[in-house]
């Protein structure tokens, strides 16, 4: 289900408007080596949701904070 630009979303249900999302995220790309943004997005994710679990595990909340904290600090400097 393709829509113009000129489409009205507030015609759309919530199903309509999540399948053309769906649609929209599988569709490969040409830019991107032919993968759809889903295929480039998961690992990424995956990766970044696997580092959070080992911080997670390796802190105590307090250290966890301190140590999130001098990332932060030492990349915006």
């Amino acid at each position: 289900m393709y829509q113009t630009k000129q489409t009205n979303f507030d015609t759309l249900n919530y199903q309509q408007i999540k399948e053309i999302e769906h649609q929209i995220n599988s569709r490969p790309r040409k830019k991107s080596g032919f993968y759809s943004p889903k295929e480039i997005f998961l690992p990424k994710f995956a990766i970044l949701n696997s580092c959070i679990m080992w911080l997670k595990l390796s802190f105590t909340e307090k250290n966890l904070f301190l140590f999130l904290e001098n990332i932060l600090y030492f990349c915006s400097v």
